[in-house]
């Protein structure tokens, strides 16, 4: 199966390749963070790679003087231990400050920009950024910036008019994968595909598995479009699964084997977003012997 648009193999190549190589992919959310390893560092990035990742999701955000970091808001208090918005500050300010890991002590890293991240990313893996729609054509220009790494970046967008067409515009045609929380949402990407944009995939979302957007042969149509479908087994909390019942916790804590079987087998995914990447792995690793 060929994903994505002709025009756009070059740029596609690493993922596509990647996508040949592997029964499915894996995205490590945030990269991997436990104990002093801190979620959407470098160093979290470098271990998720390590525990089998083939992508790293990481969140960004813009400081008030326009300088775009690694960052998902509204965790300022558990990462800094302080309430405060970031995007109310500038980059000094904030690149000073230290997270607190995760068992709650004070740690030696700081926040980094996503100029830095790119600069450490191994040249034969890819990130996924997430979050950025509220400050697109700056994440782009920062992109813009690394032109022998065009084909290690995946941007996710939301549906929305604007997104489309900021991406419309943009000289450079980066791998887009558009997150779908409904069948409303999934029928208006899927009637605003055009040549202008480099739409890769879909990642689907729902909490109830019954949802239409989500059914085999939905999933099936999406596919003989030439686009990727990723599904997202989060536990965000202890009441919102970002998958039904087939979430990180089920898999890690009753079946591996079953609950991601089951995701395999009923919704034949290209690309699994996790925050277990190192358990997933070992469940791929049994697939392929």
């Amino acid at each position: 199966m060929l994903y994505g648009k002709q025009q756009f193999q070059k740029i596609n190549r690493l993922l596509l390749r990647q996508l040949q190589d592997e029964p499915f992919l894996i995205v490590a959310h945030r990269g991997f963070a436990h104990a002093n390893i801190i979620e959407n560092t470098v160093e979290s990035m470098r271990v998720a790679f390590k525990l089998g990742a083939d992508i790293v999701e990481t969140d960004t955000m813009m400081t008030k003087d326009g300088t775009i970091f690694l960052l998902h808001t509204g965790t300022e208090k558990r990462l800094f231990g302080q309430s405060f918005s970031p995007e109310a500050i500038t980059a000094k300010q904030f690149i000073n400050k230290h997270y607190y890991n995760n068992i709650g002590e004070l740690s030696s890293y700081q926040p980094v920009t996503l100029c830095n991240f790119i600069k450490q990313l191994p040249r034969n893996r890819m990130i996924h950024l997430d979050r950025g729609w509220s400050h697109l054509s700056e994440l782009l220009a920062v992109l813009d910036h690394f032109p022998n790494q065009q084909q290690q970046f995946v941007i996710k967008i939301k549906p929305k008019a604007e997104q489309i067409a900021t991406l419309r515009q943009h000289r450079i045609k980066y791998m887009t994968v558009v997150i779908v929380n409904h069948d409303s949402e999934l029928q208006y990407i899927l009637n605003h595909l055009t040549d202008e944009i480099n739409i890769i995939g879909i990642e689907l979302v729902a909490a109830n598995l019954s949802d239409s957007h989500v059914q085999l042969d939905v999933i099936k149509h999406i596919k003989a479009l030439g686009l990727t479908v990723m599904i997202n087994t989060l536990t965000l909390n202890t009441t919102t699964s970002l998958f039904g019942t087939l979430d990180d916790d089920n898999a890690i804590l009753a079946s591996p084997e079953n609950i991601w079987q089951e995701v395999m087998i009923n919704y034949q995914p290209n690309m699994v977003n996790t925050d277990w990447a190192p358990l997933l792995s070992q469940y791929r690793r049994q697939l392929e012997h």
